[in-house]
């Protein structure tokens, strides 16, 4: 029996990496493979689905939650003694490289990279340079590293043949669809999922907004942060729809002008990366609006794109914004490079290069 145990944190749903990887995984159609889910989560016990066992952690966040999470995820390795472990998240590293010291050839570790955890705005430059360095030096012990883009290997400084960029890319909810855009006025609407990041240039689009009247925002969070007070948002021009399925993502979408994507490329991780609301405008065929300086997404922007590059931090890149001139080339770089199934085969000779004898 094969054992492989993936551990996700609580908040993986913010990406589709977990599903892509568990899919994939299942593509082998390997009976001898068996799946265990360690995760952070509130559910009140374990169960299976799927065939896939998932072992739940409950406990409250904070410094002694995190130690308990760490117990638990050593206090299963112990007792499941997987074959492979499948990690998505550098917070969890602690308990994972403890067993790892104790049973070295017992298991292979892959790293599912998301993050990019070194790279964070908030970090001292101290933590963030020690953060980059034991995520590289970990990254050398794993059998395999997965990241979503080209920054990966800029990132951990490799060509190397384990380390593998594969597309973070959305399931297909409009196959076979025709994929029509209701008339939204005179008004521009723009559309920002995530959360409300100050690296994300959320204060020059609030700005913008309370600038232009012909701009409209529509926002898709957990929760409105600080930037907004009440006033703003009964505004009828900022509207506010909350967390969303990720298929009610993709039709609010379809409802809006652009998708706004606009980070900050003077933080060098966000120069190359694709984030899932990239794939999310191409599968739903929605124009978007990159930053300046984003390199990997600038290349679909231009005369033939009905995509738009702007500079970062400023209110007035949005004063002459205009309705976008709608093509299929989203939808057709979607359906040639990064189709779901199409991924999830990616995934699976990934796997199938470890998993067969």
């Amino acid at each position: 029996m094969k054992k492989i145990v993936y551990i996700r944190p609580g908040d993986i749903y913010v990406t589709p990496a977990f599903s892509r990887i568990v899919e994939a995984s299942q593509l082998l159609d390997d009976p001898s493979v068996k799946i265990y889910v360690i995760q952070w989560l509130n559910d009140e016990q374990s169960k299976s689905e799927d065939g896939i066992t998932y072992l739940n952690f409950t406990k409250k966040r904070g410094a002694l939650g995190m130690l308990g999470w760490f117990w638990f995820i050593l206090s299963k390795l112990l007792s499941i003694a997987p074959r492979y472990v499948h990690n998505f998240s550098f917070h969890s590293w602690t308990p994972i490289l403890i067993y790892k010291i104790f049973y070295p050839k017992r298991i292979d570790l892959f790293y599912d990279c998301r993050d990019y955890f070194g790279w964070s705005f908030s970090l001292s430059p101290l933590t963030k340079r020690f953060s980059i360095w034991a995520d590289r030096r970990i990254a050398r012990i794993c059998k395999q590293i997965i990241f979503p883009d080209r920054n990966g290997f800029v990132y951990f400084n490799t060509q190397a043949d384990k380390y593998t960029a594969i597309p973070n890319t959305v399931t297909d909810f409009l196959a076979g669809q025709e994929i029509n855009r209701p008339d939204t006025g005179k008004n521009i609407r723009l559309f920002y999922a995530g959360y409300l990041s100050n690296d994300r240039n959320i204060k020059a689009i609030i700005e913008a907004v309370k600038t232009y009247q012909h701009l409209e925002l529509h926002i898709a969070a957990n929760f409105i942060s600080n930037q907004f007070d009440q006033s703003l948002l009964e505004d009828p021009r900022f509207v506010y729809h909350g967390k969303l399925s990720h298929q009610r993502v993709i039709e609010l979408m379809l409802e809006c002008d652009y998708c706004l994507i606009m980070y900050n490329a003077a933080l060098e991780n966000y120069r190359l990366i694709q984030p899932t609301k990239f794939y999310d405008s191409l599968m739903s065929n929605t124009p978007y609006i990159c930053a300046e300086g984003m390199t990997a997404l600038k290349e679909n922007c231009g005369p033939e794109w009905p995509n738009l590059c702007l500079a970062y931090n400023s209110v007035e890149a949005f004063a002459d914004l205009k309705k976008p001139v709608l093509n299929n080339k989203n939808r057709s770089l979607y359906t040639s490079t990064y189709e779901y199934t199409k991924v999830l085969g990616d995934i699976a000779k990934v796997y199938d290069k470890y998993l067969t004898p």
